[in-house]
């Protein structure tokens, strides 16, 4: 007794690219079967016998498309904390800064020799609190 195997009806579909197409995007199998008259069994079998390559590129794609999606999202995140903490920086480095302006401003008016030794140690000062602070703010 020889055993002929039926054939794939959804393979024998005349939309058949159609439904391929559908598969690999990913339509529920049950609406694929409803829009062009066939059990969700064959549509199930079809897509596990002849088209699962497919299928697996495709789910490789989005995977992949996924993970690029989430790699710029982490780049525009970093960038964005990296930014935050440069103005917090620039932001901490004017207003020290502001104090040893000033002090150069009093220091290029005055000719006492008692008030440029202190305005140069305030200043140095302030210069040091710069430094300090631009320190922590890149070991964060």
């Amino acid at each position: 007794m020889i055993i002929t195997g039926n054939k794939c009806k959804t393979c024998m579909h005349p939309d058949r690219a159609k439904i391929d197409e559908n598969i690999i995007r990913g339509i529920v199998y049950s609406v694929i079967s409803r829009k062009y008259d066939l059990s969700r069994d064959s549509i199930q079998r079809h897509a596990q016998n002849h088209i699962k390559g497919a299928i697996m590129a495709e789910e490789a794609k989005r995977a992949w498309d996924a993970a690029s999606l989430i790699d710029e999202c982490l780049e525009i995140s970093l960038g964005s904390a990296k930014e935050a903490r440069a103005d917090r920086c620039y932001s901490a480095i004017g207003s020290i800064m502001n104090g040893p302006v000033k002090i150069c401003e009093l220091l290029t008016k005055t000719s006492d020799d008692n008030k440029a030794d202190t305005g140069l140690m305030e200043m140095r000062l302030q210069l040091k609190m710069m430094r300090d602070k631009t320190s922590e703010e890149t070991i964060e």
